[in-house]
């Protein structure tokens, strides 16, 4: 492979820091991924609670919760951490996923200790500002996100694309009643759960970039080992894998519809790192021979393709928007043919090399300090591992996991239909059943 010599000259010359792990006596675990090529450094704290961990009826609490975490504490006023960040040179933001609440923020080397200050002040502190004020103001904001994007076709197709590959009553089926449970959600309701997930125990912290490990260690003794957890349990959310055992068709129908969508996803249990990067090229692979056969034909506008990870599955998922009068059978037959074709032969070394640079690209990517901090947080591999692994890969690898993708996988088209008012999902019948 072109890049694997390079990769490994680099490695021996320049070789990475170690990453260095460790847990707190409070259960705080705790990831050090220091980099010599930084010139600034990343934090990220992930508590193991999102959209998912809503108890029946909050819908939409964990959503709500994390923007109270950001109106202070008894030591700061609402946003004066945003501001405080913006002022050291940096910037920070937050996302609620289906599985965790995750703070990051990005700054200069420097900035490091005060960046820590600001994330146990929230895990300690946040909770008293908690109150009707803020929870009028935030619960509003929620509202509008909520209003908007039932609005957007693209999660709306999401929405329907979960309730089809978990059914209605998994934790990462959005609920219909969202909007209404964050507009009747108390002060009472966030501060029970910001309890129950904002905690030592429940969380993960993670430094990369240009930083001491030394005296990251100082600080982070300092400010959050003295953090207690609640004396009740931290929440936990079970999210079982999709049971596909056949191929499921979800046909969605709307007159506003002009470009026909189709989205296949494949429920995949990759194993280690080997198992990422072999789904990942295989996801690489699949894109490349959809956009030369639909793209280059002119029947279709684009082609995404790519692994999705949680914590008891992943799904390798690709999606093409057609043109306008293209058929969506036929794009299917070609994904089905692509799909088979990977899966039957290997790959030619030189189609394999392309692949292995472009994920080599993206994998550089991956491994900038705020991304890297991202993925060892949510319990991800680690970029520079998989960086480190890609020179091992081979073609069989690829054919391999897409052998292995095949028992189930969840079909959905969207399509134009002339006199049908809002979006109408029409399904084959459960091969389950």
């Amino acid at each position: 492979m072109l890049a694997a010599p390079q990769a490994r000259a680099q490695s021996a010359e320049n070789p990475a820091p170690p990453v260095v792990r460790t847990t707190l006596a409070n259960g705080l675990k705790v990831v050090f991924a220091p980099d010599r090529r930084s010139r600034h450094v990343a934090l990220a704290v992930a508590y193991a609670a999102g959209s998912a961990a809503a108890p029946e009826g909050h819908a939409g609490l964990p959503h709500l919760v994390e923007h109270l975490s950001f109106w202070g504490s008894r030591h700061l006023e609402p946003y004066g951490a945003v501001r405080m960040i913006d002022e050291l040179g940096g910037s920070t933001n937050a996302q609620t996923r289906s599985e965790h609440i995750v703070y990051f923020a990005t700054a200069p080397t420097f900035a490091l200790e005060r960046l820590l200050w600001l994330e146990a002040d929230r895990m300690a502190f946040a909770i008293d500002a908690i109150d009707e004020e803020s929870l009028a103001i935030e619960r509003r904001v929620v509202t509008r996100e909520l209003d908007e994007r039932a609005d957007d076709f693209a999660i709306e197709l999401f929405r329907f694309r979960q309730r089809a590959l978990y059914g209605a009553a998994h934790p990462f089926t959005p609920s219909e009643r969202e909007r209404r449970n964050v507009g009747v959600a108390t002060a009472d309701d966030a501060r029970w759960f910001f309890q129950r997930t904002h905690r030592p125990d429940n969380a993960t912290l993670v430094v990369a970039g240009a930083f001491d490990v030394a005296a990251a260690r100082t600080w982070v003794e300092r400010y959050f080992a003295p953090i207690v957890s609640p004396a009740i349990a931290p929440l936990t959310t079970e999210a079982p894998a999709p049971a596909l055992c056949g191929e499921h068709r979800s046909r969605i129908e709307h007159n506003f519809v002009v470009y026909p969508r189709v989205r296949v996803a494949w429920v995949v249990q990759p194993e280690g790192p080997t198992d990422v990067l072999s789904l990942r090229l295989a996801a690489l692979a699949l894109r490349q021979r959809l956009v030369d056969g639909l793209v280059a034909a002119g029947t279709a506008e684009w082609v995404r393709a790519g692994l999705e990870s949680h914590a008891t599955h992943a799904l390798l998922e690709v999606e093409i928007q057609l043109t306008r009068d293209a058929d969506v059978d036929t794009a299917i037959d070609q994904v089905d043919a692509a799909f088979f074709d990977l899966s039957a032969a290997p790959l030619a070394p030189r189609a394999f090399r392309s692949l292995v640079g472009a994920l080599e690209a993206a994998l550089e990517a991956d491994a900038s300090p705020l991304d890297r901090s991202l993925a060892l947080a949510l319990g991800r591999p680690d970029p520079r591992d998989l960086l480190r692994e890609l020179p091992e890969l081979g073609s069989e690898d690829v054919r391999r996991v897409l052998q292995q993708s095949g028992a189930g996988r969840l079909v959905q088209t969207a399509a134009n239909a002339p006199g049908v008012r809002g979006l109408v999902e029409r399904r084959r019948a459960n091969p389950c059943d």
